[in-house]
């Protein structure tokens, strides 16, 4: 009888302890595919046959695909009466960030254990066209200035994406041209021809569409200016931006509108100008240089002077007590 007891006590022991241990419940819903332009998200639920407090963080992982996603601790109280329901989502799917493949969605236990609760689903990034558009001149330059009067070509070039499981056709482009004198126009096709009539700066538009693909949209802008104000070599180098650019070898010369002229600053010194002026004089022969050698020779007449009564003053002083002594 003791034996069943202690047997029984053990069975009551060993399943309070089960239910203790796994007191609380972790539903995860995710949807079984998420496609592009969709967000990747998911959708929790965490109850409890206890009171008890739960510190966990929830968790997308892409694996190689698409951004890593932030580690985010939550703390919350759960009880019978109370479960905690909530919404952890990541990003948009676009073919930029994430290839086709799989992710997990995670609740992650930190306390009061450690354990990890999960569901897997697909991401599915669609098709999609890759299209740039270039502009180029009636001389086949492409750039992205040109004069006004130019005859130029707006063309898009479309491409599927490597990795495309349907095979790009009948591709359909619609552009609009604006500018911002309020120039306005739409047309359809791979290519347009348009005679630039006014400067300014233009932007292009093409949205190109094909059945099976993501749309595209891809810009194109370009600079029309006066041939009589700009240089040919501002084609290439001037931006037109207002600002005088030394990494872009903008000059006064090649960019007129970004690097204007500036008179030069002259300063004036007396003195200098005074001796370029004596210099001048000397080299013209003018009465300054003149001036300045008869000066120069008053000035040695006087020096001889002085040596010829200090040469006389030194004879006397010397021969004046000999000649004394021979009348004794």
């Amino acid at each position: 009888m003791k034996k069943l007891n202690l047997v029984l006590a053990s069975l009551v022991f060993v399943i309070l302890f089960s239910s203790l241990a796994s007191a609380y419940e972790i539903n995860i819903n995710v949807p079984s595919a998420v496609n592009e332009g969709e967000m990747i998200s998911f959708s929790y639920t965490i109850s409890s046959n206890i009171e008890e407090t739960i510190k966990f963080y929830p968790l997308i992982d892409c694996f190689d695909s698409g951004p890593d996603d932030f580690l985010t601790e939550e703390t919350i109280t759960v009880n019978p009466d109370n479960s905690y329901t909530s919404t952890h989502s990541l990003v948009e799917v676009n073919y930029e960030w994430f290839d086709n493949g799989q992710c997990i969605a995670s609740i992650n236990i930190i306390n009061p254990t450690q354990e990890t609760f999960s569901e897997s689903f697909q991401v599915k990034v669609a098709d999609h066209i890759e299209a740039k558009t270039r502009t180029y001149n009636q001389d086949s330059r492409s750039d992205k200035v040109f004069l006004v009067g130019d005859i130029i070509i707006i063309q898009t070039e479309a491409s599927a994406n490597p990795d495309a499981k349907n095979e790009l056709f009948d591709v359909r482009y619609t552009s609009t041209i604006t500018s911002e004198q309020g120039f306005s126009q739409t047309f359809e096709g791979e290519a347009h021809t348009m005679i630039l009539t006014e400067p300014g700066s233009y932007e292009v538009w093409v949205t190109s569409t094909s059945p099976g693909f993501m749309e595209d949209r891809s810009p194109a802008r370009f600079v029309a200016v006066s041939e009589h104000v700009v240089p040919d070599p501002v084609r290439v180098i001037c931006n037109f931006d207002l600002i005088c650019d030394s990494m872009r070898r903008e000059t006064s010369s090649n960019c007129p509108s970004d690097c204007p002229l500036t008179e030069p600053v002259i300063t004036y010194d007396p003195i200098t100008a005074a001796a370029q002026a004596d210099n001048n004089a000397r080299s013209m022969g003018s009465p300054i240089g003149l001036a300045t050698n008869e000066g120069v020779m008053a000035s040695g007449a006087i020096l001889f002077v002085v040596s010829v009564l200090i040469i006389v003053a030194i004879y006397f002083l010397y021969l004046k007590k000999p000649l004394r002594r021979k009348k004794r």
